[in-house]
């Protein structure tokens, strides 16, 4: 099952590099130096407790190398997005201060298994760079809506339900056989 995972994930992020290779830039930082192209999240709704993989790209447009500092992802609740303390992941992932050469792009995902409750939430995928003395950071995707539904239990009650139905059975049969018995 794990390699199944492996197999979809090099797949999608081969996908997400021909996309990057053949699109337009989505935002630009400081200029046309440093080009952050779309990102991606594998899924727009998910159920509470699954596992999202959320990639992000760029692509060093300016004359020397960038240095990307950290990979970010960023889950706001869509109804109180200004309010980042109402962030329920603000996640920076450390990409030990890769190096980018000149017309290079560069690729990282995170994968993340949300537990949150059920709504509407925006996600932004971002990297922090340095070029030269300036200090920035790169966004591959803005604002991305993510739904997270709740998790349904019905195969848990329906198991239940079962086990109960037998066990009730088993006890009138045993009732039968001992009523049989003591005629």
């Amino acid at each position: 099952m794990s390699n199944k995972k492996t197999i979809i994930q090099y797949i999608s992020l081969t996908l997400l590099v021909i996309y990057l290779l053949t699109t337009t830039p989505v935002i630009t930082a400081n200029g046309e130096a440093v080009i952050g192209y779309g990102g991606y999240v594998s899924s727009d709704e998910i159920e509470s407790g699954s596992e999202v993989t959320f990639f992000g790209s760029i692509k060093n447009n300016w004359t020397g190398e960038i240095t990307v500092n950290a990979f970010h992802v960023k889950i706001v609740d869509a109804s109180n997005e200004d309010d980042i303390s109402k962030s329920i992941y603000n996640i920076t992932y450390s990409e030990d201060r890769s190096a980018v050469s000149v017309h290079s792009s560069y690729t990282a995902y995170e994968k993340i298994t949300v537990k949150d409750s059920a709504g509407t939430y925006n996600v932004s995928i971002y990297f922090t760079i340095t070029y030269g003395s300036n200090n920035t950071d790169a966004y591959s995707l803005i604002n991305q809506t993510l739904e997270i539904t709740q998790t349904y239990e019905a195969p848990r009650v329906a198991f239940y339900a079962v086990v109960t139905l037998f066990l009730a059975l088993a006890g009138l049969m045993v009732y039968s056989l001992v009523n049989r018995f003591r005629r």
